[in-house]
């Protein structure tokens, strides 16, 4: 079904013109050839989909439940080093958390944060969207922005 929707369709061809160097070829002989061609394309072309992935035992709700308390344990692990880090000894943030706090601040899942550019990133954490100033700064940018394009 996904190869079926026109943004796999664009990629693929986005894929073709740039294996291509941007020369398209319509002539009805050379249809078998570009089957041939897209078959090979749509192989290298990842699919960057949620929920589609293969099965893992570790995603089975049974193995999760048994798992509960480790991974409660880690959390609970995780938040104190968190406060004794940055409210205790009010450490700065290291690049990781203020990715983290970004992230969160934004409301960005992790997968998309990592397919985002560098330079996007970058330009986010220098904002320091966790602080609520900036976040309601860059909010009101956005909103600009986004009525000034319509």
């Amino acid at each position: 079904m996904v190869k079926k929707t026109p943004a796999y369709k664009n990629r693929l061809k986005a894929l073709e013109l740039e294996r291509s160097g941007g020369n398209t070829n319509k002539k009805k002989s050379q249809k078998n050839t570009d089957k041939k061609m897209v078959e090979d394309l749509s192989n290298e072309l990842e699919l960057q989909i949620t929920g589609a992935e293969k099965p893992s035992f570790w995603k089975l709700l049974g193995v999760q439940f048994v798992l509960l308390p480790y991974t409660l344990g880690k959390m609970l692990l995780w938040t104190g080093c968190w406060i004794w880090r940055y409210k205790v000894k009010k450490c700065s943030y290291s690049s990781e958390d203020a990715s983290y706090l970004t992230r969160r601040a934004l409301c960005i899942p992790d997968d998309r944060w990592r397919n985002m550019d560098e330079a996007t990133k970058e330009d986010l954490l220098l904002r320091r969207l966790w602080e609520k100033s900036n976040f309601e700064r860059y909010v009101a940018e956005m909103r600009k922005e986004s009525k000034r394009r319509r």
